[in-house]
């Protein structure tokens, strides 16, 4: 961060994923945040920011990612851009390409309604936060944030969103790599998968 004035390292008490997201949010939007302990950055405003991504610090994107994602964004004035998700199983060595995304077979020639896609998951859960790109407007106007200290805080933040949005656009690429490891930061909850019953 002292090189590239890009990047900004918020130092915050230990309070879990959910906390850490919502410090974010709150810089990005101006809001205090008592949980807030020290602010290594270049500039105080981030007035340029249009769209935020979400990268937990076990993952990676592909170097294309967030260009792919703007340039969906702006062209079909998206307020969130799904791309796909490869799972990468650190102990296995392996990637596997089964995806939420891929399983409702969306067409990236078109723009969706959240409640629309909600009919076509394969069951009934649905988690979704470093999935794809998100328009800060929306996210400003709805005043969206994480539930702290619950499990699955993933899926109450994406089931809200996608309820909220009307434009949703597609990228049938996998632009996000979700590392599966021991010692992990998230706590992987195994669910039995129950059709969906719309």
């Amino acid at each position: 961060y002292q090189s590239d004035p890009r990047v900004v390292l918020i130092e915050t008490e230990n309070s879990g994923t959910s906390s850490a997201r919502n410090v974010g949010l709150d810089y990005l939007f101006g809001r205090y945040n008592d949980k807030v302990k020290t602010i290594h950055a270049h500039t105080s405003e981030f007035s340029q920011c249009c769209y935020l991504h979400f990268v937990d610090s076990d993952d990676w994107i592909d170097r294309a990612c967030i260009e792919r994602c703007v340039q969906v964004a702006i062209r079909d004035h998206a307020q969130i851009v799904w791309h796909n998700m490869q799972t990468y199983d650190s102990v296995k060595e392996t990637l596997n390409n089964e995806s939420r995304l891929s399983a409702c077979q969306l067409s990236e020639a078109r723009i969706y309604h959240g409640l629309e896609i909600f009919h076509c998951l394969p069951n009934k859960h649905f988690t979704w936060v470093a999935d794809g790109l998100i328009d800060l407007e929306f996210l400003r106007e709805h005043n969206l944030r994480f539930v702290e200290g619950i499990v699955l805080e993933d899926e109450v933040f994406g089931r809200q969103l996608f309820a909220l949005a009307n434009r949703i656009s597609i990228i049938n690429a996998y632009l996000y790599f979700y590392r599966i490891r021991k010692n992990s930061n998230c706590v992987h909850v195994e669910i039995p998968d129950q059709p969906n019953p719309n």
